[in-house]
Protein backbone atom coordinates (compact mmCIF):
# COMPACT_ATOMS: atom_id res chain seq x y z
CA UNK A 1 0.00 0.00 0.00
CA UNK A 2 1.45 3.25 -1.30
CA UNK A 3 0.08 6.30 1.06
CA UNK A 4 -1.85 8.92 -0.83
CA UNK A 5 -1.45 12.89 -0.08
CA UNK A 6 -4.96 12.62 2.08
CA UNK A 7 -4.56 9.74 4.06
CA UNK A 8 -4.73 9.76 7.72
CA UNK A 9 -1.01 8.36 7.72
CA UNK A 10 0.47 11.60 6.01
CA UNK A 11 -1.00 13.86 8.38
CA UNK A 12 0.49 11.66 11.68
CA UNK A 13 4.07 12.14 9.67
CA UNK A 14 3.51 15.68 9.28
CA UNK A 15 2.56 16.32 12.43
CA UNK A 16 5.47 14.53 13.60
CA UNK A 17 8.01 15.92 11.41
CA UNK A 18 6.44 19.89 11.54
CA UNK A 19 8.95 22.28 13.25
CA UNK A 20 7.09 23.53 16.99
CA UNK A 21 4.65 20.58 16.93
CA UNK A 22 3.40 19.36 20.10
CA UNK A 23 2.76 15.92 18.68
CA UNK A 24 4.21 12.85 20.98
CA UNK A 25 7.49 11.66 20.13
CA UNK A 26 8.48 8.57 21.34
CA UNK A 27 11.93 8.10 22.44
CA UNK A 28 14.03 4.77 21.12
CA UNK A 29 16.05 2.59 23.84
CA UNK A 30 18.66 0.29 22.90
CA UNK A 31 18.19 -3.37 22.01
CA UNK A 32 20.16 -5.84 20.80
CA UNK A 33 18.83 -5.47 16.90
CA UNK A 34 17.87 -8.37 14.47
CA UNK A 35 21.08 -7.75 12.30
CA UNK A 36 23.71 -8.16 14.19
CA UNK A 37 23.42 -11.97 14.24
CA UNK A 38 23.60 -11.84 10.48
CA UNK A 39 26.39 -8.96 9.75
CA UNK A 40 29.07 -10.54 12.51
CA UNK A 41 28.91 -13.50 9.94
CA UNK A 42 29.18 -11.34 6.95
CA UNK A 43 32.01 -8.90 7.84
CA UNK A 44 34.27 -11.25 5.83
CA UNK A 45 32.03 -10.76 2.38
CA UNK A 46 31.98 -8.17 0.70
CA UNK A 47 31.12 -5.02 3.29
CA UNK A 48 32.14 -1.51 2.40
CA UNK A 49 31.14 1.95 4.09
CA UNK A 50 29.14 4.76 3.34
CA UNK A 51 30.46 8.64 2.95
CA UNK A 52 28.81 8.77 6.64
CA UNK A 53 30.43 5.52 8.12
CA UNK A 54 27.35 3.10 7.52
CA UNK A 55 28.57 -0.09 6.74
CA UNK A 56 26.69 -2.26 3.72
CA UNK A 57 27.14 -5.53 2.78
CA UNK A 58 27.28 -5.50 -1.26
CA UNK A 59 25.53 -8.48 -2.18
CA UNK A 60 25.86 -9.77 -5.98
CA UNK A 61 27.98 -12.72 -8.30
CA UNK A 62 29.53 -10.45 -10.04
CA UNK A 63 32.15 -7.38 -9.21
CA UNK A 64 29.51 -4.54 -8.07
CA UNK A 65 31.65 -2.08 -6.50
CA UNK A 66 35.32 -1.18 -6.89
CA UNK A 67 37.34 -2.45 -4.41
CA UNK A 68 35.14 -5.27 -3.09
CA UNK A 69 35.55 -8.87 -4.14
CA UNK A 70 32.60 -10.85 -5.42
CA UNK A 71 32.17 -13.96 -3.87
CA UNK A 72 35.04 -16.68 -4.96
CA UNK A 73 32.70 -19.12 -6.63
CA UNK A 74 28.98 -20.05 -7.13
CA UNK A 75 28.63 -21.73 -3.61
CA UNK A 76 29.76 -19.12 -1.61
CA UNK A 77 27.55 -16.73 -3.32
CA UNK A 78 24.24 -19.27 -2.76
CA UNK A 79 25.23 -19.22 0.85
CA UNK A 80 25.58 -15.37 1.17
CA UNK A 81 21.65 -15.49 -0.07
CA UNK A 82 20.43 -18.14 2.04
CA UNK A 83 22.01 -15.91 5.20
CA UNK A 84 20.46 -12.80 3.67
CA UNK A 85 17.10 -14.97 2.88
CA UNK A 86 17.05 -15.70 6.50
CA UNK A 87 17.84 -12.46 8.00
CA UNK A 88 14.95 -11.23 6.09
CA UNK A 89 12.99 -13.49 7.63
CA UNK A 90 13.85 -12.49 11.35
CA UNK A 91 12.90 -8.85 10.01
CA UNK A 92 9.50 -9.77 8.69
CA UNK A 93 8.69 -11.53 12.16
CA UNK A 94 9.93 -8.30 14.17
CA UNK A 95 7.83 -6.03 11.83
CA UNK A 96 11.10 -4.11 11.46
CA UNK A 97 11.45 -0.53 9.27
CA UNK A 98 13.44 -0.34 6.52
CA UNK A 99 14.64 2.90 4.40
CA UNK A 100 15.03 1.95 1.04
CA UNK A 101 16.25 3.32 -2.08
CA UNK A 102 16.79 2.28 -5.70
CA UNK A 103 19.11 3.46 -7.97
CA UNK A 104 18.98 2.70 -12.02
CA UNK A 105 18.86 4.27 -15.67
CA UNK A 106 15.79 6.07 -15.70
CA UNK A 107 13.48 4.61 -13.33
CA UNK A 108 9.71 4.00 -14.19
CA UNK A 109 8.22 2.54 -17.24
CA UNK A 110 10.83 2.16 -19.87
CA UNK A 111 13.19 2.69 -17.35
CA UNK A 112 15.66 0.43 -15.17
CA UNK A 113 16.13 -0.01 -11.76
CA UNK A 114 19.79 -1.80 -11.34
CA UNK A 115 20.57 -1.71 -7.24
CA UNK A 116 18.67 -1.69 -4.10
CA UNK A 117 20.02 -0.31 -1.04
CA UNK A 118 18.21 -0.83 2.53
CA UNK A 119 18.70 0.46 5.59
CA UNK A 120 17.19 -0.71 8.88
CA UNK A 121 16.17 2.37 11.00
CA UNK A 122 14.48 2.84 13.96
CA UNK A 123 13.25 5.91 13.23
CA UNK A 124 10.04 4.91 11.99
CA UNK A 125 7.40 2.87 13.83
CA UNK A 126 5.73 0.85 11.37
CA UNK A 127 2.54 -0.21 13.70
CA UNK A 128 1.64 3.75 14.03
CA UNK A 129 3.12 4.69 10.95
CA UNK A 130 4.43 7.43 13.17
CA UNK A 131 7.72 8.66 12.94
CA UNK A 132 10.42 8.47 16.10
CA UNK A 133 13.10 10.89 18.04
CA UNK A 134 16.34 9.51 17.11
CA UNK A 135 19.37 10.79 19.38
CA UNK A 136 22.44 12.38 17.94
CA UNK A 137 25.43 9.92 18.07
CA UNK A 138 22.77 6.99 17.88
CA UNK A 139 24.08 3.51 16.49
CA UNK A 140 24.98 3.05 13.02
CA UNK A 141 22.68 -0.18 11.64
CA UNK A 142 24.13 -1.91 8.71
CA UNK A 143 22.83 -1.83 5.58
CA UNK A 144 21.74 -4.49 2.10
CA UNK A 145 23.11 -2.99 -1.47
CA UNK A 146 21.98 -5.42 -3.86
CA UNK A 147 22.87 -6.18 -7.43
CA UNK A 148 19.80 -6.37 -9.79
CA UNK A 149 21.22 -8.01 -12.27
CA UNK A 150 21.27 -11.47 -9.82
CA UNK A 151 17.87 -13.06 -10.14
CA UNK A 152 18.72 -14.13 -7.01
CA UNK A 153 19.10 -10.68 -5.42
CA UNK A 154 16.03 -9.42 -6.98
CA UNK A 155 14.42 -12.59 -4.92
CA UNK A 156 16.03 -10.92 -1.90
CA UNK A 157 14.49 -7.66 -2.49
CA UNK A 158 11.10 -9.35 -3.97
CA UNK A 159 11.21 -10.91 -0.05
CA UNK A 160 11.55 -7.81 1.56
CA UNK A 161 9.09 -5.19 -0.93
CA UNK A 162 6.06 -7.86 -0.93
CA UNK A 163 6.54 -8.04 2.61
CA UNK A 164 3.38 -7.12 4.79
CA UNK A 165 5.70 -7.47 8.05
CA UNK A 166 8.33 -5.21 6.70
CA UNK A 167 7.99 -1.77 6.39
CA UNK A 168 9.82 0.73 3.60
CA UNK A 169 10.06 4.39 3.88
CA UNK A 170 10.99 5.73 0.49
CA UNK A 171 11.53 9.53 -0.64
CA UNK A 172 9.61 10.21 -4.37
CA UNK A 173 8.83 6.04 -4.82
CA UNK A 174 6.09 5.73 -7.73
CA UNK A 175 9.09 5.50 -10.32
CA UNK A 176 10.98 2.74 -8.47
CA UNK A 177 7.91 0.58 -7.84
CA UNK A 178 6.61 1.30 -11.51
CA UNK A 179 9.97 -0.78 -12.76
CA UNK A 180 9.75 -2.94 -9.82
CA UNK A 181 6.47 -4.33 -11.12
CA UNK A 182 6.78 -4.16 -14.91
CA UNK A 183 10.78 -4.36 -16.16
CA UNK A 184 11.58 -7.12 -18.20
CA UNK A 185 15.46 -6.54 -18.61
CA UNK A 186 17.46 -8.07 -18.40
CA UNK A 187 14.84 -10.18 -16.87
CA UNK A 188 10.83 -9.93 -15.25
CA UNK A 189 11.17 -8.68 -12.07
CA UNK A 190 7.28 -8.92 -11.38
CA UNK A 191 7.73 -7.55 -7.88
CA UNK A 192 4.31 -6.20 -6.18
CA UNK A 193 5.69 -3.31 -3.06
CA UNK A 194 3.60 -3.36 -0.12
CA UNK A 195 3.26 -1.90 2.99
CA UNK A 196 5.18 0.95 1.34
CA UNK A 197 5.15 4.92 2.87
CA UNK A 198 6.06 7.10 0.25
CA UNK A 199 7.27 9.93 2.56
CA UNK A 200 7.88 12.78 -0.18
CA UNK A 201 3.79 12.35 -0.06
CA UNK A 202 3.46 12.98 3.31
CA UNK A 203 5.85 16.18 3.48
CA UNK A 204 4.18 17.65 0.39
CA UNK A 205 1.10 20.09 -0.08
CA UNK A 206 -1.46 17.85 -2.30
CA UNK A 207 -1.03 19.45 -5.53
CA UNK A 208 3.44 20.03 -5.36
CA UNK A 209 5.50 17.55 -4.34
CA UNK A 210 8.36 18.76 -2.67
CA UNK A 211 12.30 17.50 -3.82
CA UNK A 212 14.49 16.36 -2.06
CA UNK A 213 17.20 18.83 -1.91
CA UNK A 214 14.36 21.22 -0.43
CA UNK A 215 13.50 18.59 2.07
CA UNK A 216 17.15 18.28 3.16
CA UNK A 217 17.61 21.90 4.11
CA UNK A 218 14.69 21.65 6.97
CA UNK A 219 16.11 18.38 8.46
CA UNK A 220 19.00 18.70 11.75
CA UNK A 221 22.27 19.50 10.25
CA UNK A 222 23.86 17.02 12.30
CA UNK A 223 22.12 14.45 10.14
CA UNK A 224 23.22 15.49 6.89
CA UNK A 225 27.32 15.25 8.24
CA UNK A 226 29.66 13.71 5.63
CA UNK A 227 27.09 12.77 3.03
CA UNK A 228 27.75 14.18 -0.21
CA UNK A 229 26.21 16.87 -2.22
CA UNK A 230 22.61 15.18 -3.87
CA UNK A 231 23.82 15.62 -7.41
CA UNK A 232 27.62 15.17 -6.16
CA UNK A 233 28.40 11.07 -7.27
CA UNK A 234 26.60 11.07 -10.52
CA UNK A 235 25.48 13.68 -13.33
CA UNK A 236 22.90 11.30 -14.76
CA UNK A 237 22.16 14.14 -17.85
CA UNK A 238 25.21 14.03 -18.77
CA UNK A 239 25.91 10.60 -19.66
CA UNK A 240 21.76 10.45 -20.32
CA UNK A 241 22.91 12.85 -23.23
CA UNK A 242 25.25 10.63 -25.35
CA UNK A 243 22.40 7.95 -24.75
CA UNK A 244 24.95 6.20 -22.38
CA UNK A 245 24.26 4.37 -19.15
CA UNK A 246 25.36 6.46 -15.94
CA UNK A 247 25.77 3.68 -13.51
CA UNK A 248 27.84 1.73 -14.99
CA UNK A 249 29.53 -1.50 -12.63
CA UNK A 250 31.33 -1.80 -10.66
CA UNK A 251 30.60 0.79 -8.79
CA UNK A 252 32.65 4.03 -7.50
CA UNK A 253 34.19 2.96 -3.62
CA UNK A 254 33.36 6.42 -2.66
CA UNK A 255 29.37 6.90 -3.76
CA UNK A 256 28.35 3.16 -4.43
CA UNK A 257 24.25 3.40 -2.67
Amino acid sequence: LVVSPGSAVRRRLAEGGRRGSAAPRVRVARKASVEEAFFDEAKGDAVGRGSNGTSFLALSSMPFVQGLEAPADAAAFASLCRRTQAYVERCQASGASFIVDFEGEMPGHGGEVVTAAFLLTDAFDGASCSPKEVAEGSRRPWGLLLDLRNPECAQIVKQIMESTTIHKVMWGANGDIQSLMYQQRPFPLAIHPAAVVDIQLAYSAPAKRMGMRRMLEKVPEWLLRDLPDKDQPIDFDQFHALNRRALARPLPRSHPA
